[in-house]
């Protein structure tokens, strides 16, 4: 997915296109996979120790 333009309005942004953005900005890790006829998301959130 392109990246999303940050600085526009928010009155000119099209509907969409934000979601994949989020998930890898806060996420450590995002692996997709297609199993078995199945879609398999594995998303990992390391935490602080």
């Amino acid at each position: 997915a392109p990246e999303p333009d940050l600085d526009a309005e928010v009155e000119d942004r099209t509907v969409g296109g934000l979601g994949i953005y989020l998930v890898r900005t806060m996420m450590d890790e995002v692996r997709y996979q297609r199993q078995q006829n199945k879609n398999c998301l594995t998303l990992v959130k390391r935490r602080d120790s």
